[in-house]
């Protein structure tokens, strides 16, 4: 039972060790999503007509995400950055098992 109890700090803080240090010119109101091997600082824009500006970099500050994005699942106004579990350098995955795609 102490185990069970432990856990779950340790594995908030095993996942807070895996978010990188903000390189100088990733914006402030990038936040890092996914996991610590497959995730990128991610800035969200307003929604338009065809889906989400969205800006990413990576751990070293590379923009490695830039342009129009869309949702394939469950329909929404906006995205809840924090539902971002992983970017596999393609498509951001969602906790509800949408994806996010580049718009071609």
């Amino acid at each position: 039972m102490f185990f069970a109890r432990g856990a779950a700090p340790l594995m908030i803080l095993a996942a807070l060790a895996c978010s990188p240090n903000r390189p100088a010119n990733v914006p402030d109101g990038a936040t890092w999503v996914g996991s610590g091997t497959e995730g990128c600082f991610l800035k969200i824009g307003e929604r338009e007509i065809l889906g989400w500006q969205m800006e990413g970099w990576g751990r070293d500050g590379t923009q490695v995400v830039e342009g129009i994005w869309d949702l394939d699942g469950i329909a929404r106004a906006r995205i809840n950055i924090k539902e971002i579990t992983r970017f596999d350098g393609e498509m951001f995955y969602l906790v509800d098992g949408a994806k996010i795609y580049k718009q071609k």
